[in-house]
């Protein structure tokens, strides 16, 4: 297929898809839109950046019209980052439908007059979505489309008890699993909650463009070696074991002069925010 109209995408979708400079649909797009607009389950396979997050929304946009009580879809995602990444581009179809972002870290006030006013479509964290059904701001029990984005990932944050829950309270929607990795409990999750899907599968091919190394040192050298190689790499990202332990690199990492910031569990949302806006616009050219 050359074209979204291909895939079954009505011009209406496609005209809104072309603003956005995206004529062409990739692997991933041009096997699952077509089956995700006909109704069926679809688990998709793929690493990020694959383009599934087009692959998932275009047949909501095709699918559902504003007015309608809702939620009638429901995207469920590991992160806020990555719920907001995926609001972000449904807000770019100018579809006319109204999307509530659920995540937590922040105050209710926002979340809680975009469900009030109504939303077509909820996007969000596990754990967020769920404290709003507890204050009866949403229900699911009208939800006809759902997607568990980065399924892996809620296995590996420990949101597979909230999951469970969120499935528990839908009535059989049509679902989309997205997934890098299929282990046990997300194959299990298959199984038991997706009917006859259709799976697309997109393994890299090529050389890895990443490039391993390793680097022995004596401890007290430790904080040297980094610093001479991050000069060496600049927009460079360096993962710390423990909170802590990120604020004090951090700060040695600025002593030494490098344009360092630290993103870490403790930090509220818009202080994170902050520091990912510095760092994506180079701003800061260390994020620990």
């Amino acid at each position: 297929m050359q074209t979204f109209a291909e895939a079954g995408v009505s011009a209406r979708v496609s005209a809104a898809l072309t603003r956005q400079q995206i004529d062409t649909p990739n692997r991933v797009q041009t096997e699952s839109i077509p089956s995700l607009i006909d109704g069926r389950d679809v688990v998709i396979q793929s690493p990020t950046g694959s383009g599934k997050t087009l692959a998932f929304l275009v047949p909501i946009v095709e699918r559902f019209r504003p007015g309608s009580p809702g939620p009638r879809a429901l995207i469920v995602a590991p992160t806020r980052e990555l719920a907001i990444q995926v609001e972000s581009v449904f807000r770019s179809m100018d579809s006319g439908l109204r999307a509530a972002l659920l995540y937590g870290g922040v105050g209710y006030r926002t979340q809680t007059q975009s469900l009030r006013i109504g939303a077509d479509v909820v996007i969000g964290t596990p754990g967020r979505i769920l404290d709003m059904i507890q204050r009866k701001l949403v229900s699911l029990s009208r939800v006809e489309y759902l997607v568990l984005d980065e399924a892996d990932q809620m296995l590996d944050q420990g949101f597979a008890p909230d999951v469970e829950r969120i499935l528990g309270l839908t009535y059989s929607p049509q679902t989309v699993l997205a997934s890098a990795t299929m282990p046990e409990w997300v194959s299990r999750m298959i199984e038991r909650h997706l009917r006859d899907p259709l799976r697309v599968e997109l393994v890299t091919e090529g050389p890895s463009l990443l490039e391993h190394g390793l680097v022995r040192t004596d401890p007290g050298f430790k904080l040297r070696v980094l610093s001479d190689i991050l000069r060496r790499h600049p927009a460079a990202i360096v993962f710390g074991r423990t909170k802590h332990g990120v604020r004090k690199l951090n700060r040695e990492l600025q002593r030494l002069g490098h344009k360092s910031v630290e993103l870490q569990g403790n930090m509220a949302q818009p202080a994170r925010d902050k520091v990912m806006h510095s760092f994506r616009n180079q701003y800061a050219d260390v994020l620990v």
